[in-house]
């Protein structure tokens, strides 16, 4: 039981990471866009 759960945490904190990190890049090539139409 307890290592289903902390497996099921595992994932969410490593979906969270993809997330986090897609949003990531996502922000600094905006801004990179942003900076260069100046």
């Amino acid at each position: 039981m307890s290592s289903a759960l902390s497996l099921c945490v595992t994932s969410d904190i490593q979906r969270l990471i993809q997330v986090n990190a897609v949003m990531t890049s996502a922000h600094q090539q905006h801004s990179r866009i942003q900076s260069s139409s100046h």
